[in-house]
């Protein structure tokens, strides 16, 4: 950062405002990358304005695209989705087919992040054909990872991360390395190889606290791992896991779902238990994600306050919860996570009220 900002000082006093621009753009995107997204999002506007006053086609659209993914990281997937189509239209003019194709893959994910999985799995297929059309492996390599968190089949999604997981190593794209690790750890756990799936997360989260990278995703696997191994009560890995998950969280300014999870788990596995605060933990879960529009991630926070009000031995409320998630899996056609409720439903014997009914004003409404 300290060499962008001479880069800077350089050009601004030999006046030469492209290079000025450039460089104010690189050094916004550093910022959203190492987490000080608020920053960042500043520094990409600076970096707009100066190609506007320029005529600068070219950085015009990479400034817009950059500023329309910081709000990705930000998770305001609106905001991110009104200003994408501009900047990917800009790109498809200029021929820069990279770009479009990574912007592609943030307009699918925003899509994900929305519920709107049909559209995202059509954006991932244009990203993922667009990369290969230009040959660029890690645009590839990046939309697939990201198209493997729509897969709702872990069988499948498992062998396909593990093809990620092998191109992105040979090419030395760490933050893919620890998305496909992070997908196949996750599958195997919630598919049933709950041990090997639960050494891979552990793996996976020493990984991520080796790295000086501040990738938006990197607080919601660890929240997940936290999860996960809370649910094997593994108490001082899942301690340890929810409070990195919750410094990254908070260094990033996100309040990520998944960090909810893993704190509320981590306050169940105290002793004597914090039922109250595990509760708190998950009902703010269960508001934020409604009020985001985050429904697979509104479905799956149903699905794990039902495991944890079971484990509470709060049948009836525990069952509440089981029919929304259920409902919302079927909504979104999320397979894999409607057989983990079914199968949970017949081991712990749960006999399912309907869905609960949903009104306009209602605290979770979708």
């Amino acid at each position: 950062m300290q060499g962008m900002k001479l880069a800077m000082e350089l050009a601004e006093n030999y006046g030469d405002n492209q290079r000025l621009a450039w460089t104010v753009l690189h050094t916004g995107w550093s910022q959203i990358m190492v987490g000080e997204h608020q920053e960042g999002i500043s520094t990409l506007r600076k970096s707009l304005e100066i190609a506007d006053s320029l005529g600068e086609e070219r950085l015009i659209a990479h400034a817009k695209s950059r500023i329309a993914r910081a709000y990705w990281h930000l998770l305001e997937y609106e905001k991110s989705l009104e200003t994408l189509p501009e900047a990917i239209a800009l790109m498809e003019q200029q021929g820069n087919l990279v770009e479009v194709s990574f912007s592609l893959s943030y307009v699918a994910l925003c899509e994900q992040n929305l519920g709107k999985l049909k559209e995202a799995e059509q954006n991932f297929k244009k990203a993922i054909d667009l990369a290969h059309e230009t040959g660029h492996l890690a645009s590839v390599v990046y939309a697939k990872g990201l198209e493997l968190q729509t897969d709702w089949v872990w069988e499948s999604r498992i062998e396909g991360a593990q093809a990620i997981l092998d191109s992105a190593s040979r090419v030395g794209f760490l933050v893919n390395v620890i998305l496909a690790r992070f997908l196949i750890g996750h599958a195997k756990f919630h598919g049933g190889e709950k041990e090997e799936g639960l050494a891979l997360c552990l793996e996976t989260a020493a990984l991520i606290e080796s790295t000086d990278t501040a990738f938006q995703q990197f607080p919601n696997y660890l929240g997940e791992f936290a999860f996960c191994s809370g649910l094997s009560g593994r108490k001082e890995e899942t301690l340890a896991l929810a409070k990195k998950a919750t410094e990254l969280d908070k260094r990033a300014g996100i309040k990520s779902i998944p960090v909810f999870w893993g704190n509320a788990i981590a306050t169940a596995l105290t002793e004597p238990p914090n039922w109250k605060a595990m509760r708190s933990q998950m009902e703010d879960a269960l508001t934020l994600a409604g009020r985001r529009g985050e429904r697979p991630y509104l479905a799956l926070t149903h699905f794990h306050y039902a495991e944890l009000l079971h484990m509470q031995g709060e049948q009836g409320k525990s069952r509440e919860q089981f029919a929304e998630a259920k409902a919302l899996f079927s909504e979104m056609k999320m397979g894999c996570w409607l057989k983990a409720a079914a199968e949970l439903e017949e081991k712990l014997g749960l006999e399912l009220p309907q869905r609960l009914p949903t009104t306009p004003g209602s605290r979770h409404a979708t």
